[in-house]
């Protein structure tokens, strides 16, 4: 139980916490880059895929706004 009013608790009671910069400095993240390679079917099957979404579009399907 006190495992979880203790974090509530101590900002209250010592006021600095919430305002510290040291404390509120926060790390970069490291940048996460990830690499497909595409088949010639998965480009086929994409742009078909555009395709009927343009066609829905155009009738009315679906709005486009």
């Amino acid at each position: 139980m006190i495992f979880f009013i203790l974090p509530l608790m101590i900002p209250v009671v010592f006021h600095g916490l919430r305002s510290n910069e040291t404390l509120l400095k926060m790390t970069d993240p490291k940048p996460i880059t990830y690499t497909y390679h595409a088949r010639e079917m998965d480009v086929q099957a994409r742009e078909k895929a555009i395709e009927q979404l343009k066609v829905k579009t155009r009738t009315g399907e679906i709005d486009n706004g």
